[in-house]
């Protein structure tokens, strides 16, 4: 575990110059308001002081392990099994979202996700799943004015 987060963070110090330099070529302010330059710059520096923490905490850790087994990068067998399937699940639901639409596919992930992967029961999760949705549709498509794919029916 040690060795891949020092990878990562390296990666991430990497990703965070880059992301800094092009964001320091675009406008950092517009008038009275922040910049195309603003969020990126930020983000770039979060990432950068992030990453920097996550490489020097795994390159010296504080105190030794005391007898503990080192963890293993990957999970265990449980943990595997459920993240391989959040992960079919998603792509499943890129997969449907041109065909089905925003609403009913983030449905159909929701309850997926939560009855299957999390263990929820039926009913808990039908129930969380369709005010996820409708809370999802109002956000983007009432308040944001944001587009959203519309399948078949029209939804």
């Amino acid at each position: 575990m040690r060795r891949a987060n020092q990878i990562t963070g390296v990666a991430g110090l990497i990703l965070a110059g880059y992301v800094i330099r092009v964001a320091s070529k675009m406008a950092y302010t517009v008038e009275y308001s922040p910049g195309a330059g603003f969020f990126p710059l930020w983000l770039g520096i979060f990432l950068a002081v992030l990453s920097g923490a996550l490489f020097l905490q795994a390159t010296f850790p504080l105190k030794k392990s005391g007898g503990r087994k080192e963890e293993s990068f990957l999970p265990e067998k449980e943990g595997l099994k459920r993240t391989l399937l959040f992960l079919v699940a998603f792509t499943l639901c890129i997969a449907l979202m041109g065909k089905l639409g925003f609403l009913i596919t983030s449905f159909l992930f929701a309850l997926v996700f939560l009855v299957i992967v999390e263990k929820y029961g039926w009913l808990k999760g039908l129930i969380t799943s369709l005010c996820m949705a409708a809370a999802l549709y109002l956000l983007f498509n009432t308040a944001l004015q944001v587009p959203l794919p519309k399948g078949m029916w029209g939804i």
